[in-house]
């Protein structure tokens, strides 16, 4: 994934540190059958354009895991401008745990599939192959073994939605490596407390906030997540190779 603007000031050094466990909700915060509808919006430069639509969606399979999809498409009339479709999906253990990610991605000119698929060894840590296949021909491959967990973005997502927000404090950061095309960068989720988030009606709800942090500070990604109940994503921000998506609930 490509880097978004810098986010001016990272995070202060008086920023708490947390650790994968000790900020968990009691249940994990996934549904079957859950769908969500966003207006989508494409912003490159200066200019922020409503540009298409975009859904999230979660189905059980078989053995007690989920697949979460994440999708991403253009409009008729933006199509004429900039071609944009991407899909993400990812299959999730009773736990949230990664198991495979599959993406498609057709970004302009750029087309491309990835493929990730994470195993657990017995002696712990996560072990991920990926693959990216290009409509040149080209594919790069890629194989890492790291001791803590890593994720894709969607997998993160619903990571980022199941932590107790209540015992967290503005700027308390969360190393966690994610992997992008076939490498895994070591990131930081960053939760930036509680703000009025903007809908794609024009109405604000007040959300807990994380933003995805580059090792050099840069924000990948941001989630909002609604305070109450089954924490809704109100709104994914996410940098794309030329540019940046807003996704914005549909309400």
């Amino acid at each position: 994934m490509s880097q978004a603007s810098h986010h001016g000031a990272i995070v202060s050094s008086i920023a708490v540190a947390i650790s994968c466990g000790t900020a968990l909700a009691q249940a994990p915060r996934i549904a079957d059958g859950e769908k969500i509808s966003y207006v989508l919006y494409l912003k490159q430069g200066l200019v922020t354009v409503k540009a298409g639509t975009a859904n999230l969606a979660v189905s059980e399979k078989e053995k007690g895991t989920f697949e979460a999809t994440l999708s991403l498409k253009a409009s008729s009339v933006v199509e004429m401008f900039y071609h944009l479709d991407v899909r993400m999906a990812t299959r999730l253990t009773p736990e949230l745990k990664p198991l495979r990610f599959e993406k498609h991605a057709e970004e302009g000119s750029r087309v491309y599939d990835e493929e990730s698929v994470f195993s657990y060894p017995p002696e712990g840590g996560c072990a991920v192959s990926s693959r990216r296949t290009f409509t040149s021909g080209k594919v790069d491959v890629g194989d890492t073994r790291r001791t803590e967990q890593v994720f894709d973005l969607v997998s993160l997502l619903f990571h980022a939605r199941r932590l107790d927000v209540a015992r967290l404090a503005p700027g308390a950061r969360l190393g966690v490596p994610v992997i992008s095309g076939v490498k895994v960068r070591d990131q930081s989720l960053v939760y930036k407390g509680e703000e009025d988030v903007e809908t794609a009606n024009g109405s604000k709800v007040m959300s807990g906030v994380f933003a995805l942090l580059d090792k050099d500070g840069a924000e990948t990604a941001r989630f909002a997540f609604s305070k109450e109940g089954s924490r809704i994503p109100q709104r994914l921000d996410i940098s794309l190779k030329f540019g940046s998506v807003s996704a914005r609930l549909c309400q």
